[in-house]
């Protein structure tokens, strides 16, 4: 699979399922915060579970030596994220004084932008810097 067609493929797949799940998870934020009283710190919780279940699905897709299955679970993973979105962003305004919530939400996404960036810039340096591993593991 070339590049070109790896960079379709998880691209289309990537948007179609996280807009799907973050609809979805959006939902499934609003019942669990209705039938937990309302209580404030669920927004908390939902984000760390939002982490820790895209964590092992990650590192699984870049287990994984099958190069659909990868690009599936690539874009699988990022359903769990969509937990974190509607969960943070209420949490800021439980958290962050009115007159600041336009200040914060700008500078939370120049950082979040700033680190997507960023950091495939440092995951190319560091895969140029070990080289390819592949042709070493294969012999």
């Amino acid at each position: 699979m070339s590049v070109a067609e790896t960079g379709l493929w998880l691209g289309t797949g990537t948007g179609v399922i996280s807009g799907l799940g973050g609809m979805a998870c959006g939902f499934v934020v609003d019942k669990v915060y209705a039938k937990s009283g309302q209580d404030p710190a669920m927004w908390f919780r939902m984000i760390t579970l939002g982490q820790l279940l895209y964590c092992p699905i990650f590192i699984l897709a870049i287990s994984v030596h099958h190069k659909y299955l990868a690009l599936f679970l690539t874009s699988f993973a990022t359903v769990p994220q969509g937990l974190v979105g509607p969960s943070q962003n209420t949490a800021q305004m439980f958290v962050v004084p009115q007159e600041l919530r336009a200040t914060t939400t700008g500078m939370a996404e120049v950082c979040w932008t700033g680190a997507n960036a960023i950091g495939p810039l440092f995951g190319g340096i560091l895969a140029d810097a070990l080289g390819d591993q592949t042709e070493s593991a294969l012999g």
